[in-house]
């Protein structure tokens, strides 16, 4: 990180002076699935890729246009389902992306991990 003033400079995508996201209370997590050498599996993009490729209601789609494989749709159909059975919810637009509750519950019962 840059020094500014003595401080840290921190860059967020939800900022948690303004009230954050679920990351900022421990609540979301992002992920892939990795094999036993620490290699991630084919899952289609990197995490943290913000584009269509991304979105986990459009899979099928994606692999008939030969957009992402049929191995990166099985991955990110075993990350869902172990995710679930965990108790977190996926997000559309990200195939990486998990909450574990909601924002409004997350403000109304958990503090802000600083």
């Amino acid at each position: 990180m840059d020094k500014v003033k003595g401080t840290r400079q921190q860059n967020y995508v939800s900022n948690p002076a303004n009230g954050g996201g679920l990351h900022n209370y421990g609540l979301a997590v992002d992920v892939s699935i990795v094999d036993a050498k620490g290699d991630t599996l084919p899952m289609g993009t990197r995490v943290d890729a913000l584009t269509s490729l991304s979105h986990i209601d459009r899979e099928s789609e994606l692999v008939r246009r030969g957009k992402i494989s049929t191995e990166a749709r099985r991955n990110r159909e075993l990350l869902r389902m172990v995710m679930q059975k965990a108790g977190f919810r996926s997000l559309r637009s990200e195939w990486w992306h998990f909450n574990y509750t909601t924002r409004a519950d997350a403000k109304a019962n958990y503090r802000v991990v600083k």
